[in-house]
């Protein structure tokens, strides 16, 4: 049996013994040498987590190039987390794939492992259209940013909820979005906010029962979701009503 993953270094040991008379380069920022800002241009194997790929150095100085590039465990962009999780794989593989030769110049770029077909599309033909074609759609379809706008709502839950209520986003007039497949909820969550580790017992009844939550409403109606944010935060304020509360406005991407 063998892991399926095993790390930069668990990967590094074994192209050691394939490779046992080329020199090995290992760039990571958990490992002990840390990240390897450039290599000579000479054979070498290299094996570098993302963003920390060394640049290639000629003698003359100026910058070269790798004449092959394997991008390993492509199957773990399939279990990534985060609504950007594709946009991060490609951004990171494109990188990676431009320290690469030219095709004419006989440089290989490899794609290691199952992944989401569009990605592998994009990068086959350099061309992150399109992913973001596929993206827009799909965000079009979950009203999602940036199709839609989104503000995060944080604080006391009994605050947030009041807070929701009164811009409209729970009953009112914005209570709903709709989408391509038909109208969906305008908030999501709240959720609770963990606990910070450095939390002791006098700081526990402030923090205790804290949650956040995402209103999100058509481009159209960004200025008119920030003014009311931002009166009834200030009317929360100036009310001191108990409870802590505020919010935020994604930016326009």
């Amino acid at each position: 049996m063998s892991v399926v993953r095993v790390g930069a270094a668990g990967t590094a040991a074994q192209l050691q013994h394939l490779f046992r008379d080329i020199p090995m380069v290992l760039s990571s920022p958990s490992q002990s040498n840390g990240i390897v800002d450039w290599i000579p241009d000479q054979p070498l194997i290299v094996i570098a987590t993302p963003e920390a790929e060394p640049r290639v150095r000629r003698q003359d100085g100026t910058t070269g190039h790798y004449q092959a590039v394997a991008i390993l465990d492509a199957w773990t962009s399939l279990y990534a987390p985060g609504v950007d999780a594709r946009i991060d794989a490609l951004t990171a593989w494109m990188r990676a794939a431009s320290m690469c030769a030219c095709h004419q110049e006989g440089g290989q770029v490899l794609l290691i492992g199952e992944t989401d077909p569009i990605i592998a599309e994009s990068l086959k033909r350099w061309d992150s259209r399109i992913l973001a074609a596929r993206e827009l759609d799909e965000r079009a379809e979950t009203g999602l940013s940036p199709v839609f706008a989104l503000a995060c709502v944080w604080g006391r839950r009994e605050a947030v909820t009041a807070t929701l209520a009164h811009i409209g986003a729970l009953d009112g007039d914005w209570s709903q979005v709709q989408t391509q497949i038909g109208p969906l909820p305008a908030v999501l969550g709240p959720v609770p906010i963990a606990q910070p580790r450095t939390v002791d017992a006098r700081e526990l009844e402030a923090t205790q029962d804290r949650v956040k939550a995402v209103v999100r409403v058509p481009q159209a109606l960004r200025a008119q979701l920030a003014q009311r944010l931002h009166s009834e935060v200030a009317r929360h304020v100036a009310t001191r009503t108990p409870g802590s509360c505020a919010s935020s406005l994604t930016p326009r991407t």
